[in-house]
């Protein structure tokens, strides 16, 4: 027999669910924008010549790669 209590666990996982679905789309598209913006920025730049934008992007390469890991880690969503 199926109780009430059955229902209200089904109930809590579909909203977590939907809620893990919420928080991985709204951290991750911001970040993929952030992602494409630095790649269309390194192909305006003229030949890699200035070392500090070079540096400067790097390190924006390097924080978003840490970023998208951390989201992709914290939540483990398909």
């Amino acid at each position: 027999m199926v109780t009430a209590r059955y229902y209200e666990r089904k109930n809590l996982q579909a909203m977590q669910d939907d809620l893990i679905a919420m928080v991985y789309h709204d951290l991750r598209s911001p970040l993929t924008n952030v992602v494409s913006s630095l790649d269309m920025l390194r192909s305006m730049l003229p030949g890699g010549e200035d070392t500090a934008i070079n540096s400067l992007l790097e390190i924006a390469d390097h924080s978003t790669q840490r970023m998208q890991r951390l989201v992709s880690s914290l939540l483990r969503y398909p």
